[in-house]
């Protein structure tokens, strides 16, 4: 959550890479530092343990935005900062 700045309670669209699913639910803190990404609920349905995620969060402004992305490796510990899309321009 810190590397991205997701707030507790923050919607997030989530896609399942594996499967194809896309859902939205919302953001719960897990145990620091351990790189716990754990769906729960209803949601859960949609998704498996193992299975590739994105997921994505939103801002709306009115000014451009840098986008934090990151890669995780298959314990989902942090691995790098994605670089490419330096901002996002705002939608009028």
């Amino acid at each position: 959550m810190e590397k991205t700045d997701l707030w507790e309670f923050e919607k997030v669209l989530v896609c399942d890479v594996t499967n194809g699913n896309r859902f939205e639910t919302y953001v719960l803190p897990g145990g620091r530092g351990r790189g716990d990404i754990a769906v729960q609920g209803a949601a859960a349905r949609l998704t498996a343990e193992g299975n590739c995620l994105i997921i994505m969060s939103f801002e709306v402004t009115e000014t451009p935005i840098d986008p934090k992305m990151i890669l995780v490796d298959e314990n989902n510990d942090f691995v790098e900062y994605l670089e490419g899309i330096k901002h996002v321009e705002p939608v009028h």
